[in-house]
């Protein structure tokens, strides 16, 4: 697959838009990402900042929701830093 170059900001749109339609990571965010260049998980990326929000979360849970959605984007997206 070719790997596709997108902003920090669309990158994070997308992930927070996702992660709002999961039950499991409805009051978590995603806040920031960082540069990765050794690609530890296929992109340039990593996120970086978690913000939480009300008290009903679950961080492991929300993880074991999104892996699969994560890995796909870090295979399909670079960041243009």
């Amino acid at each position: 697959m070719a790997r596709t170059t997108i902003s920090e900001a669309e990158l994070l749109k997308q992930i927070n838009d996702h992660l709002a339609q999961l039950h499991d990571c409805r009051n978590l965010t995603v806040t920031s990402l960082v540069s990765d260049p050794a690609r530890q998980h296929g992109g340039n990326w990593l996120t970086h900042g978690l913000q939480r929000s009300g008290a009903d979360h679950d961080q492991v849970a929300c993880w074991n929701t999104i892996e699969s959605f994560m890995t796909e984007l870090q295979n399909k997206y670079d960041v243009s830093w």
